[in-house]
């Protein structure tokens, strides 16, 4: 009797442990999609052009964003910080800083927040500034905004 208890209660566990594994995978937010026609770098990794979701890092920091293409052939993580300003646009949005080719993501922008998340600058965008000497020091790179569906 006590041994087919014991079993009862051992299936019961797994059982809600697999019924409840699909629903804490969907539970994860995608706070945008976008197709990138360009590659492009998140911290210091850099992604070829492709389908691409933004979920947040994990659910206690906020601050963190992962960006991962959606063939999960490649895949970043960034901290951030908010950036509070006008939107440029509605809807979800990306915007890319671009000095020549180079293409580095700058903001994320959600459907409904009134504040995006902003990347650092990395060390290679920095010198790429710097390597355009002082004129390039005062000027801001081309802005690139990318629409993004939820």
């Amino acid at each position: 009797m006590k041994n087919s208890t014991s079993r009862m209660i051992v299936a019961l566990v797994v059982l809600s442990l697999v019924t409840a594994w699909p629903a804490l995978a969907q539970s994860v937010t995608v706070l945008a999609k976008a197709e990138v026609p360009f590659s492009f770098v998140v911290g210091q990794k850099t992604l070829p052009a492709g389908e691409y979701e933004i979920r947040p890092g994990n659910k206690v920091n906020k601050d963190t964003l992962w960006i991962k293409k959606t063939d999960s052939s490649a895949a970043a993580s960034v901290i951030t910080f908010g950036q509070s300003g006008k939107r440029k646009q509605t809807g979800p949005y990306l915007v890319f800083n671009r000095y020549g080719s180079q293409y580095y993501l700058s903001q994320v922008w959600t459907e409904f927040d009134q504040f995006g998340r902003q990347t650092p600058k990395t060390a290679a965008e920095k010198e790429l500034i710097q390597a355009g000497g002082p004129k390039m020091a005062n000027a801001w790179p081309e802005v690139v905004l990318l629409s993004a569906r939820k």
